[in-house]
């Protein structure tokens, strides 16, 4: 080999080394501005599209990380707890006369709330979840009734959310921001309705289950890939 070709060859490699390590500094300073130690504000721009690439497994251990104790935790968010219905008004506040028990997502919610504004007669017992489907909605009705009182109840139904009645949790309907609540999924056998319930139904067994990576993680995904459309 002339010793310009041995030349020619230290060179690129010592390209290539610089080049990796260009890399491997730039992935380090990405982690360490956008990671789970970073801020954990209101995700700008540039760190909502870091986060894009994340899988979902990947995003939930990414929130998983972060402080609990911040409000807008969507990893808390519609989950059907019993001691969260208990919280709710049970009868109408001081001045109103109306008890209106509200059902759904984000927009009946605040459609809900919005005329409780117009109407100071009217109290809103409010319970959804991000991008809930009816599905969730029913069962949230359904685990409700001990304790409401209602006069009026609400079902809010977005066209958007009808094809998630054949999902057990809200993981897929929104990539960029999974959120893991669970509800049945439910079919029609003959002239009744039947109910699968997903073998994870609060955020303590899905923490519990998800950072361990145990038995009832995996069965849980496989409940999701027999049952789930997503």
């Amino acid at each position: 080999m002339r010793p310009s070709e041995k030349g020619d060859r230290g060179q690129s490699a010592l390209v290539v080394a610089w080049l990796l390590a260009w890399l491997i500094m730039i992935d380090i300073a990405v982690n360490l501005a956008f990671g789970p130690s970073a801020n954990r504000g209101r995700a700008p721009e540039l760190k909502r599209y870091f986060e894009y690439g994340r899988s979902v497994e990947g995003k939930l251990a990414h929130k998983l990380a972060g402080d609990p104790s911040k409000g807008g935790n969507i990893l808390s968010a519609g989950w059907i707890d019993q001691e969260q219905l208990k919280q709710l008004p049970h009868r109408p506040h001081e001045g109103a006369n109306l008890l209106v028990a509200a059902y759904g997502q984000s927009f009946t919610l605040n459609a809900a709330n919005a005329a409780a504004k117009m109407d100071t007669r009217v109290t809103i017992r409010p319970f959804g979840g991000p991008g809930a489907p009816p599905s969730h909605s029913y069962a949230a009705y359904l685990a409700d009734a001990p304790y409401r009182k209602a006069d009026v109840v609400v079902f809010g139904v977005l066209s958007s959310t009808i094809g998630l009645m054949g999902s057990l949790s809200g993981l897929f309907s929104n990539f960029e921001s999974p959120a893991p609540f669970t509800y049945p999924r439910y079919r029609l056998t003959g002239d009744r309705l039947s109910a699968e319930l997903p073998l994870i139904r609060s955020e303590t067994e899905f923490r519990a289950a998800f950072l361990r990576r145990s038995g009832t993680w995996q069965q849980f995904k496989a409940q999701l890939e027999q049952s789930d459309r997503g």
